[in-house]
């Protein structure tokens, strides 16, 4: 297995087709966490955010992918907030 980075030139012509729609699938994923943010605070556009990034790059849907979600948006709250002292928008759904 090779852990060495791909660019878009390493790519053979089939993958380099497939290249740019999940780069920007990705990209539309990030503009999605900073309006949910916006509205509903950081802990809930995680979730969601991870929750939607983890089901478009093929996770199948079951317990483990909700669990995952929810984990990794309390751990980085967690972190950002608690340990690091950062804080982070409420959303103006929950009286941000």
């Amino acid at each position: 297995m090779c852990l060495a980075p791909c660019s878009p030139s390493s790519l053979s012509p089939c993958s380099r087709a497939r290249w740019r729609p999940r780069a920007l699938g990705v990209l539309a994923c990030a503009g999605l966490f900073v309006a949910l943010a916006w509205a509903f605070g950081y802990i809930v556009a995680s979730a969601i955010t991870l929750f939607v990034v983890m089901r478009y790059e093929g996770m199948p849907f079951d317990w483990r992918l909700v669990a995952i979600s929810i984990g990794g948006a309390v751990f980085y709250w967690l972190m950002f907030v608690k340990f690091l002292g950062v804080e982070q928008p409420v959303g103006f759904v929950f009286g941000g």
